[in-house]
Parts: structure tokens; C-alpha cells; sequence
């Protein structure tokens, strides 16, 4: 579980749910406001030297659809090339 602060609404608490790993969209824009409700964990899926794979988390999104919004250029073209995956999980009022 990880905390979150929603603005003006107080800490959130992100609880796993079970599901299958999701595709993730990449998107220009700014993302949506921490709340309540249904969303996704997003992670960098990548292998270490030895071949193993590493999962590194990006972020939480606080929406009914996986998707990662890049708030530059950069930013979008640095992810667009990740093997990027979702889980979904739900935030809820600590």
C-alpha cells in the first residue's frame, strides 16, 4: 500500500486489486487530480544485466483507463519506448 495526498481531500491509501497487468497508454497533458476511486499503478518493466526482470514504478493514476500523461516532449518520447505496464488498484480515504 502507498499514500498519496488527494488536493483538498487528505491522504489516500492505494489498495491492490487482483486483475491481469494492462497495456499503458502514453499521452501528452496534465493527469488527473488524486481522488478516490478506481485507478492503476504503473510500472517500467526492463531486464537487469544478468537477465532478470526489474519492475520499476512510475506512478499512480486515478483513472478508469491506464494511461501515462507526459507533461513535456521529452517526457512523452522517454516513455513512448518503455515496456510499460499497469495494475489496477483503488485509492481509497486513509
Amino acid at each position: 500500500m502507498m499514500s498519496s495526498q488527494g488536493a483538498d481531500r487528505g491522504p489516500l491509501v492505494v489498495v491492490t486489486e487482483d486483475g491481469p497487468e494492462q497495456a499503458v497508454t502514453v499521452a501528452k497533458g496534465h493527469p488527473p487530480e488524486l481522488r478516490a476511486g478506481p485507478g492503476f499503478t504503473i510500472y517500467e518493466r526492463r531486464r537487469d544485466v544478468a537477465g532478470g526482470q526489474i519492475e520499476d514504478f512510475i506512478t499512480v493514476v486515478p483513472a478508469a483507463e491506464p494511461t501515462l500523461y507526459a507533461v513535456s516532449d521529452d517526457q512523452f518520447n522517454a516513455w513512448k519506448g518503455k515496456r510499460l505496464i499497469a495494475r489496477s488498484v483503488r485509492l481509497e480515504p486513509r
